[in-house]
């Protein structure tokens, strides 16, 4: 979203510099059309407007920003909830000493401690310290 805002604010001061340039070379629009007067003033003032609107919404969202306040925005897919239960189940067959390979005890009990994929299963065991020598 960040890069949307910053794209359209260089959008925009190009496009008045393009105005400007214009403006400079040819004088002004409205001299040479009359109905154009109206449409350049409210031109002019929408582009003001959004420059003012960016150049304040920099300022107070940018410190926070760099500080992760995208961190408090709830993702926008829906993240399925962890079942506790089954990763504390499958960390004490893993800690039991049974299986020498965290892969075969994913294998042999991932169905019945409640996992319904085995990838989840293993992620349970990230990191769990080996089941000591039996």
């Amino acid at each position: 979203m960040m890069n949307l805002v910053i794209r359209q604010h260089q959008t925009i001061k190009k496009a008045v510099q393009v105005i400007l340039a214009y403006e400079a070379q040819h004088g002004s629009v409205s001299n040479v059309c009359p109905a154009q007067q109206g449409i350049d003033t409210e031109f002019k003032q929408e582009m003001k407007l959004t420059m003012d609107l960016y150049y304040h919404w920099m300022r107070k969202l940018s410190p926070s920003m760099r500080q992760g306040f995208l961190s408090e925005f709830t993702p926008l897919l829906h993240a399925k909830p962890r079942n506790d239960a089954a990763w504390a189940a499958i960390r004490e067959l893993w800690a039991s000493g049974k299986w020498k390979n965290r892969d075969t005890c994913v294998r042999a009990c991932y169905k019945q401690v409640g996992f319904s994929n085995m990838a989840e299963a293993r992620l349970a065991l990230v990191r769990q310290p080996s089941p000591p020598s039996v």
